[in-house]
């Protein structure tokens, strides 16, 4: 399964182990879905809420992201490298061992937001909370290369 076009509401998805590369989802409610070695590399994410979301061993790799929700949702082990995020709500979501190598993060909300483990070898954030570039720079001492706070 690839390239599925998703668009214009609301899906309950419990995928493992899926191939969705270069799909698209545009305007779709994935709330409390489950992705499990799923890659979604080079996928198109605008208008998407996976809020309450489960997202284990999920390629995210050169995906581009705008206005995206992830509100609650559970990133673990998630590889989201060369990807590029723009207006990103990651509100309380845990985020553990997750790779944004190389990746562009701009207007990303990680407020309440856990982070532990994971890779930030030139990332560069836009637009973020200084709070969080601090916490960051903590856990991979010059691996963030913050361009604005």
């Amino acid at each position: 399964m690839s390239n599925i076009p998703l668009r214009n509401g609301q899906y309950t998805v419990q995928a493992y182990d899926v191939n969705l590369a270069e799909s698209t989802f545009e305007d779709v409610a994935l709330t409390a879905a489950t992705f499990k070695y799923t890659s979604l590399e080079s996928a198109t994410f605008e208008l998407v809420r996976f809020d309450g979301a489960t997202l284990h061993n999920v390629g995210f790799d050169a995906a581009t992201m705008d206005r995206v929700s992830f509100v609650r949702a559970r990133l673990t082990n998630a590889r989201c490298d060369h990807i590029a995020l723009d207006n990103v709500d990651l509100a309380g979501a845990s985020i553990a061992n997750t790779s944004f190598k190389d990746a562009h993060l701009e207007r990303i909300d990680f407020s309440g937001a856990t982070i532990t483990g994971g890779r930030y070898v030139g990332t560069t954030l836009e637009g973020i909370a200084v709070e969080l570039l601090l916490e960051l720079h903590r856990m991979h001492s010059g691996a963030v290369a913050p361009e604005e706070a």
